[in-house]
């Protein structure tokens, strides 16, 4: 490998290239319930030493709320909340430490369970808890990822 070999491997590292990841998850989650998901990878031209492929999972909560000062010495104001607020977040991880060689396709298939203790997905007029699956694998620098997908949670 030479030199400007290495920098072009570096380079991947730091921005998370050298992997395009994917996820898919059964649609339908519900909480307590096992949750079906794939993970996939095309590896790039270099091979990967991974500490882990893993799914993320979080929920948030938004409140975006006008509220109008309807006292007779006010002018009508308005004052706008808006609160955002992580409720859950974990990794699980699907696969341990592996590596991954260069120009390869890897399929990865897990289940993870979300907590009962969590509030479901939910909009409403003034509210709405969202929650999202990311899937990665772990290597020195950016950790290559699908991206955060939202799914419904019953």
């Amino acid at each position: 490998m030479g030199f400007l070999d290495k920098l072009k491997s570096i380079g991947r590292g730091i921005t998370g290239g050298g992997a395009s990841v994917q996820l898919r998850a059964a649609s339908g989650a519900v909480l307590g319930q096992p949750l079906q998901v794939v993970v996939t990878a095309q590896i790039e031209g270099a091979p990967i030493k991974a500490a882990k492929v893993y799914v993320a999972a979080r929920a948030v909560e938004t409140v975006d709320l006008v509220h109008r000062d309807r006292d007779a010495n006010s002018n009508n104001d308005r004052d706008r909340v808006h609160v955002t607020e992580t409720t859950f977040s974990q990794e699980y991880v699907i696969q341990g430490p592996v590596e991954l060689a260069a120009s390869s396709q890897h399929e990865w298939r897990g289940e993870i369970v979300l907590p009962t203790s969590a509030p479901p997905s939910y909009r409403g007029r003034n509210a709405k808890h969202e929650w999202s699956l990311l899937a990665a694998i772990d290597v020195t620098g950016n950790d290559p990822d699908s991206g955060w997908i939202e799914i419904q949670v019953r």
